[in-house]
């Protein structure tokens, strides 16, 4: 569909494994973001900065889906969808199978590092539209440490290229999300995916649910 992919890529849920003593989410959901041309990026951004600046107090640094009303949310994807060339992508792990069958099977504890890091190559595994990309441009919202950084990025590198035409050209990039206006924008999705699994609330999923793609729930 598009020969230049800019992803942006966000996570809701934490990584906590520890079922017994604490209260961790049982969902941890990776979102893409895919806009499929620069007119699709262009209305990202503008879609973002338009909510801050007309629905936002004056103060407001970004857009965060975890404590925005419905109404915002809706008339941010109101703006989303003045363009269609994007979608969505969802992995959704169901953590404590995932935990269950790794130390069925495993001696060693499960690093959350390594379990994001599958999570998000398996949500890559779904995106259709690798084959024919001449140009896919990748941005992570900052949150891991340098090591993971370099681990994350190898790992997705190595998913996503074997799908790539060979002249393809892959960057990866990880910003602060109130520096990405994609970032706040994928931001907004994904905890509506992530709600909808951890907390069966379905209010604002319902509203973007006609621009997923591909969503999976992964046991393990």
């Amino acid at each position: 569909m598009s020969e230049h992919l800019m992803i942006y890529l966000d996570e809701s849920g934490d990584l906590g494994f520890d079922f017994s003593n604490k209260k961790p989410s049982r969902y941890f959901t990776i979102a893409l973001l895919i806009c499929f041309d620069r007119e699709a990026n262009k209305t990202t951004i503008q879609s973002v900065k338009k909510t801050l600046r007309n629905k936002l107090p004056k103060n407001a640094a970004e857009l965060k889906g975890s404590n925005l009303a419905i109404a915002i949310k809706k008339y941010f994807l109101k703006e989303m969808k003045k363009v269609e060339n994007w979608c969505l992508y969802l992995a959704v792990a169901d953590k404590k199978t995932w935990i269950e069958h790794h130390n069925n099977n495993h001696a060693h504890s499960l690093k959350s590092n390594t379990f994001y890091d599958e999570v998000a190559k398996r949500v890559f595994s779904q995106v259709d539209y690798l084959e024919t990309a001449k140009n896919v441009d990748v941005i992570v919202d900052r949150s891991k440490s340098k090591d993971h950084i370099v681990a994350f990025n190898s790992a997705i590198t190595d998913a996503i290229k074997k799908r790539l035409p060979k002249t393809a050209k892959l960057s990866i990039r990880h910003a602060y999300s109130h520096e990405e206006a994609g970032l706040q924008a994928v931001d907004l999705f994904c905890a509506g995916a992530w709600r909808k699994h951890e907390k069966l609330d379905i209010a604002w999923y319902t509203e973007f649910s006609d621009k997923i793609a591909g969503e999976m729930i992964y046991k393990f």
